[in-house]
């Protein structure tokens, strides 16, 4: 009966594990800021316009971390940038933020950075 509750133990240890792997493996804010960069523009591309990224990152629950220049009207003529964090990982946590630029109302460009809060 005790070798049977030790061998159920240990399977459901490894079930954690492969779980835990399974969405490290998967998770696409732990992969590089090029890889994350290539995964935001899948769901943006460029040429993509502001109120487009605006409700994707509403729909996706994206924080606003700047806007400049802040609350500018919509379409914005000229080159305006916003930057969101778009999700974090691990238990330091290591936030990940993205910097979108826009010219003219299309988005030109995605810059990805992380911010470590200690170890």
């Amino acid at each position: 009966m005790r070798q049977k509750a030790v061998l159920s133990g240990v399977a459901i240890c490894a079930v954690a594990v492969a779980a835990f792997s399974a969405h490290v493996a998967t998770d696409p804010l732990r992969r590089s800021n090029t890889e994350v960069r290539e995964w935001l523009l899948k769901k943006a591309p460029l040429g993509s316009s502001f109120e487009e990224v605006r409700a994707l990152a509403i729909r996706d629950h994206w924080t606003i971390t700047f806007e400049m220049p802040f609350n500018a009207p919509s379409p914005f003529q000229g080159e305006c940038f916003i930057g969101y964090e778009v999700g974090h990982y691990g238990f330091g946590p290591m936030h990940v933020r993205s910097k979108w630029r826009f010219v003219d109302n299309k988005l030109t460009d995605v810059q990805v950075d992380r911010i470590g809060e200690g170890i």
